[in-house]
């Protein structure tokens, strides 16, 4: 983004609730900023229960980072986008850790103040537009449970299917047939439902091929802004304050 805007974001204001999910992210934060040159502008580690985020708020606009990455589940997620347009702090750039910030409930109680916030996803459906198969899959999934798959379930249904075709390579239940043939599995971009290069596996059994997302709420859906070669929707950056929107 540095290299896209040509603005410099080099500092960051961290802002998680503090159970082992924000308390633990935080910590990572910390020490790839200091590895990576990012200098932590401000930390906070807010109650998870939190009915109010005033006082933090204050401090986290006080501190005026250039990104802040925040770690919230859904209550608190909404309570912190309130809490920024009371206090009208609108920072230049959310760059959230999942969780609350891409339930759906998110968007449907936040509305238009939901708009503009980005984050890092696994999966998102506007990838359909350049993967038939996705869109094939999701019918089936809407047809039978009335939803869209999210990023639990569209992982889950790949490990399921990646299992299936290894099962059909080995033409055998036996376990050491179906290791082995999950050891030489080599599937495409295209034969998978993933925003990844395919699937194959190293010598510690992780993809080598898998990759994550960034996603940005416009119009009132996620769109991948990340990677640019993936990207369906261009970042808007900064985000446009309050009273601009």
């Amino acid at each position: 983004m540095e290299r896209k805007s040509g603005a410099r974001l080099r500092t960051i204001g961290l802002f998680n609730e503090n159970t082992l999910f924000g308390s633990e992210a935080a910590k990572l934060v910390v020490k790839l900023a200091d590895e990576r040159s990012f200098q932590v502008a401000e930390k906070i580690l807010y109650p998870a229960k939190t009915t109010q985020m005033i006082s933090e708020v204050q401090r986290l606009k006080a501190a005026n980072p250039a990104v802040v990455m925040q770690s919230s589940y859904l209550g608190d997620a909404i309570l912190a986008m309130k809490t920024y347009k009371e206090l009208g702090f609108t920072p230049a750039m959310l760059l959230a850790n999942d969780a609350g910030f891409n339930d759906t409930e998110f968007l449907t109680t936040l509305g238009k103040d939901a708009e503009y916030v980005m984050s890092r996803e696994v999966w998102a459906l506007d990838h359909a537009e350049r993967n038939r198969l996705i869109r094939q899959v999701n019918d089936l999934m809407v047809e039978r449970n009335r939803v869209n798959f999210n990023g639990n379930s569209a992982r889950a249904f790949t490990a399921m299917a990646v299992l299936a075709d290894a099962i059909n390579h080995a033409g055998s239940t036996k376990p050491e047939d179906i290791r082995k043939a999950l050891a030489e599995t080599n599937l495409g971009a295209d034969q998978i439902i993933m925003p990844w290069d395919g699937i194959r596996f190293d010598a510690d059994g992780q993809n080598q091929l898998g990759r994550g997302l960034i996603v940005q709420v416009r119009d009132g859906r996620y769109a991948t802004v990340w990677p640019f070669d993936r990207a369906t929707r261009d970042i808007i950056y900064p985000m446009p304050a309050w009273d601009k929107r």
